[in-house]
């Protein structure tokens, strides 16, 4: 469970993970985001949006959609409650 507000969680998984399958409930999770060290730049994901918006947003702020998060890789939740984003 991650606490309300930003949390920095690791990938400790030996495969990648679906972001929106996982981190897709509205109710619980805001944003995640990742740092995209070859290109240089921010992967963002919000479950408040339609795949067509977060890909017009993402771009519109010079952004990456966030789409798995690879086996080791950090990445940023921002949580918008206490419950459990897992259920």
């Amino acid at each position: 469970m991650l606490d309300a507000g930003w949390n920095l969680v690791g990938n400790g998984w030996s495969q990648a993970l679906p972001v929106a399958a996982i981190f897709g409930n509205v109710a619980c999770v805001t944003t995640v985001w990742k740092w995209d060290a070859p290109k240089n730049g921010w992967q963002f994901y919000s479950p408040s949006m339609t795949a067509q918006d977060l890909q017009v947003y993402a771009t519109s702020k010079g952004h990456g959609v966030l789409s798995e998060i690879g086996a080791g890789e950090g990445f940023w939740v921002d949580q918008s409650s206490e419950k459990p984003w897992y259920t």
